[in-house]
Formats: C-alpha cells, sequence, structure tokens
C-alpha cells in the first residue's frame, strides 16, 4: 500500500500510526516532510523507505514519536531530521537511519533505542549529543 501525500495535511489530525505502508516519492530532491499542525502521536511501523532519501519530521505538538524499522524497509539508506518542540518520548526500534539529526526537542524527556544489531558508536555519539534535556536514556 502507498501511503498518499495528503494524509499530513489533514488539519485536525492528533494520532497517526502506520504500518507496512510505502512511503510516498519525495520531491525533487527525495525529501518526504511529515509536517502535520495538530499530531501528537505518530508511529511508524515497518514502511518502505524506498523513494526518499532523507524524512523530515516536524510536527509542532508531536508529544510520541516511534520508528520501527527492518533492513527490508530500505531506511538505512535514508536520512532521518526531527525538529518538534513538544516531543516528550522517542522510540527508535530496529534498523537504524543511514544519519540522525535532531533538532529543537528541548521538551524531550525519554529515549529508547533498540537495535537487533551492534550500532556504530559514533552514529550513537551524534544522536545522544541532539539529546540535551532527555531524562530517561534505554
Amino acid at each position: 500500500m502507498l501511503l498518499p501525500n495528503y494524509v499530513c495535511l489533514a488539519s485536525k489530525l492528533k494520532i497517526l500510526e502506520i504500518y507496512r505502508v510505502q512511503l510516498p516519492k519525495g520531491g525533487s530532491n527525495e525529501e518526504l516532510l511529515l509536517s502535520c499542525l495538530s499530531l501528537e502521536i505518530l508511529r511508524v511501523h515497518f514502511c518502505n523507505h524506498k523513494h526518499i532519501r532523507t524524512l523530515l519530521i516536524s510536527a509542532p505538538q508531536l508529544k510520541k514519536l516511534v520508528l520501527e524499522n527492518r533492513a527490508s524497509c530500505n531506511n538505512g539508506s535514508c536520512k532521518l531530521q526531527i525538529s518538534t518542540r513538544n516531543l516528550k518520548s522517542l522510540v527508535l526500534k530496529g534498523s537504524l537511519y543511514e544519519d540522525d539529526s535532531l533538532e529543537n526537542l528541548s521538551s524531550l524527556e525519554c529515549v529508547k533505542f533498540e537495535s537487533p544489531v551492534l550500532v556504530d558508536a559514533g552514529m550513537l555519539i551524534k544522536v545522544l549529543q541532539g539529546l540535551h534535556n532527555a531524562t530517561i536514556l534505554e
């Protein structure tokens, strides 16, 4: 199944959970922007990232973000950029993204990482540098 581009434009959407869908093609620079103004919870499970190079998540009201992937989701060649000032909980499970950029996460309290493979220490350090205010790290 292909996720339509307009889902993230739903003005009153508070919770979005997608499972095993193909993320839509990014623009000319292969970036996909998820920017839902009222979204509070976003869960993305095992979605195919094959048509995008960068996944940008910028939702000002987002409080909980769960990203769960396998290597077959093609997220290993995709960059992740998160900028959500009200995010309180971040869960990254499964295979990790090629690169992560965590910005404007001043409200972040709880972060959980789960990976079935050894994680590169340099990559983990880069992610941890974006977690200035987190009080719980698993």
